[in-house]
């Protein structure tokens, strides 16, 4: 899914440096060098 996300974008002409991605429920992969995952928890802790 994370892979069909990034297309779509390139296809739009834009190209970014890093994609940045929210779960509710957690990711099944890992994050990389271009990629930001948050999930519920991290988006309210404070």
């Amino acid at each position: 899914m994370i892979e069909t996300e990034i297309e779509q974008v390139n296809a739009t002409g834009l190209f970014c440096y890093k994609y940045g991605f929210f779960s509710r429920s957690g990711f099944a992969c890992e994050p990389g060098d271009e990629l930001i995952f948050i999930d519920l928890p991290e988006l309210y802790a404070g």
